[in-house]
């Protein structure tokens, strides 16, 4: 009778005479983390271990960061957008 991990497509291997489960994490692909992810990484890993643990065990840490990263990314970029329009109307005024 197979147990339910291997009905599940497990495989044991033998350690010491003793059955031992072959298991393996799933990779998470590698991404860049800017500096907006580098920061909420610091910052979980110092003030919000347990969300910082469940996000590394899940395998998920990665996305989240880059994925917050890019809001950042967009955010800054949008709050800029009115001083540059501003100085592109200042720019004009002087030259004409």
């Amino acid at each position: 009778m197979k147990s339910i991990f291997e009905q599940m497509g497990g495989t044991y291997r033998e350690e010491n005479r003793y059955p031992v489960a072959d298991l393996t994490s799933p990779t998470e692909e590698e991404k860049p983390i800017g500096i907006w992810g580098q920061r909420r990484r610091r910052y979980l890993k110092e003030h919000r271990r347990i969300l910082y643990y469940n996000l590394l065990t899940s395998c998920g840490l990665n996305n989240y960061l880059t994925e917050l990263n890019e809001q950042q990314r967009i955010c800054s970029f949008q709050n800029n957008l009115p001083k540059k329009k501003a100085l592109l109307k200042h720019s004009r005024r002087r030259t004409v």
